[in-house]
């Protein structure tokens, strides 16, 4: 008896965190998917609207200018159960909360998203990823012409040069682990393999 208890106790302990390992990236995969899903389907319908997003005016950087942008372009088209803004010596931002918990960050650069799944806090790739908010750009191909899509500036489709991105190599000032969300979507909104962060 007490050798079975031992057998399912190291059996336990072996398989227990690769459940929950295998848990976090379902999480993480899901609420990406559903991300990109969602705030691309608010902005085509906000283009009805508004007219097409490439003639909308630039996202302010202050608190209040951003507050009203995305109360015109963005909020009128999803059910966000919270939204706040702050400034401080540094920056000002806006927190746009989903209902699963996740929320969208936007910090006062005119097209870099952060999407986070569930906390302010942690590292890009990891807890929080990089997206674009992309009219004007020629990176929308890539992404079907969708709105938002992952950060892709500087970097082409070479799968090799995207990894060693993500991996922390830094371009043009931003963290190369802007490039991971990238990454996702190309192995088709699932965690990689060989992804080099664990969840």
């Amino acid at each position: 008896m007490l050798i079975t208890l031992g057998v399912i106790g190291i059996v336990a302990a072996m398989t227990i965190p690769n459940l929950v390992q295998s848990y976090k990236k379902k999480v993480v995969e899901t609420k990406l998917v559903n991300f990109y899903s969602t705030i691309n389907q608010a902005f085509q319908l906000s283009e009805i609207d508004n007219g097409q997003a490439i003639t909308w005016e630039k996202i302010p950087k202050d608190e209040e200018g951003m507050k009203d942008w995305y109360g015109k372009y963005l909020l009128p088209y999803i059910k966000s159960p919270k939204v706040e803004s702050s400034t401080n010596e540094k920056e000002s931002d806006i927190k746009i909360y989903f209902p699963d918990g996740s929320f969208l960050r936007y910090y006062g650069d005119n097209s870099i998203l952060q999407y986070y799944i569930d906390k302010f806090e942690g590292k890009a790739g990891e807890t929080w990823f990089y997206f674009s908010f992309a009219p004007f750009t020629s990176s929308q191909v890539v992404a079907k012409n969708k709105l938002v899509i992952p950060y892709m500036n500087d970097v082409n489709n070479n799968i090799d040069t995207i990894k060693e991105n993500c991996g922390g190599k830094a371009i043009n000032g931003i963290g190369g682990r802007a490039y991971c969300t990238y990454w996702i979507m190309l192995n088709g909104w699932k965690i990689p393999e060989d992804y080099p962060y664990k969840f």
